[in-house]
C-alpha cells in the first residue's frame, strides 16, 4: 500500500529524493557515470517533457514516432524544431533509435536505447525513494530489441 503524504516531513523527503535524482552521479559497471544522459534529458523544460512522454509510452509498450511527440507536446510546451532537435540529437548520441514500421516503410519509431532506459529507471528509483532490486532481470525491463538480439550491444548488464 502507497503511503499517502500528509506531513511536512513528508513533502520534504519527496523533495530531498527528487533534488538527489536531478543531482547524483552514479557510476555504472564500465566506470562511466549517467552525468552525460542525465544532461541530455535535463536540459530544458521542453527535454524533460519529451523524455517523460517518450519513456511513458516506452513502458506502455506504444509505438510512437517523431511526429507523436511534438505533435503532442507543442505548441504547449515547446517549439516543434526544438523537440526535433532533440530527438535528431538523441539519435546522433545513441539515446534513441529509429526503427523502421515493417508495414509502412515511410513509418520510423522512436525508442529509447537500453541505456539510457537504464538511467531513466535509476532516475525514478531515486525520485521516487524506492531502490531497484538487486535481483533485477535489466534484459526483460530495458531491452527493447527483438528476437534477444541486440543492436545496442547493452543488453549484457
Amino acid at each position: 500500500m502507497k503511503k499517502t503524504l500528509k506531513t511536512r516531513d513528508d513533502f520534504a523527503i519527496k523533495t530531498k529524493n527528487i533534488f538527489r535524482a536531478l543531482t547524483e552521479k552514479k557510476a555504472f559497471k564500465d566506470g562511466n557515470t549517467n552525468a552525460e544522459v542525465r544532461r541530455f534529458f535535463l536540459q530544458s523544460t521542453s527535454t524533460r517533457l519529451a523524455t517523460v512522454f517518450i519513456m511513458a509510452k516506452y513502458f506502455e509498450k506504444e509505438q510512437i514516432t517523431a511526429s507523436d511527440v511534438y505533435n503532442t507536446l507543442n505548441p504547449s510546451f515547446g517549439s516543434k524544431s526544438s523537440f526535433v532537435n532533440f530527438i535528431n540529437l538523441g539519435v546522433k548520441k545513441g539515446h534513441f533509435k529509429m526503427t523502421v514500421c515493417k508495414q509502412d516503410l515511410r513509418k520510423k519509431y522512436l525508442t529509447p536505447c537500453c541505456k539510457f532506459s537504464q538511467v531513466w529507471c535509476e532516475f525514478i528509483s531515486i525520485s521516487e525513494g524506492v531502490p531497484i532490486s538487486k535481483n533485477i532481470n535489466w534484459k526483460k525491463v530495458i531491452c527493447n530489441c527483438d528476437e534477444n538480439l541486440c543492436i545496442c550491444n547493452c543488453c549484457d548488464n
